[in-house]
């Protein structure tokens, strides 16, 4: 049977939450740690394909600091000073 085919299970109890959290973390991995860049602006979530979050990008206020658009399907990683063409 090939590694494709197997499943692992885990239980467990502990005696409060951050056992349990860090029991389960112990078993399938931890998240690797955040982008710094993550913290320097929004991150936002728009649907409806290119144009549209064209629109609203040119929309979004001057001062507000946007470092990434998050589209369905599709990751798009933008450092802007609002200078979209």
């Amino acid at each position: 049977m090939s590694e494709a085919n197997q499943m692992q299970s885990y239980i467990g109890k502990r005696t409060d939450m951050l056992e349990a959290v860090q029991a389960l973390t112990d078993f399938v991995g931890r998240q690797p740690k955040l982008p710094e860049w993550v913290d320097d602006g929004a991150i936002l979530g728009i649907q409806g394909g290119e144009q549209k979050v064209h629109d609203i990008l040119l929309q979004a206020p001057g001062n507000l600091p946007i470092v990434a658009v998050w589209l369905q399907g599709q990751y798009i990683y933008i450092r802007i000073c609002l200078g979209i063409s």
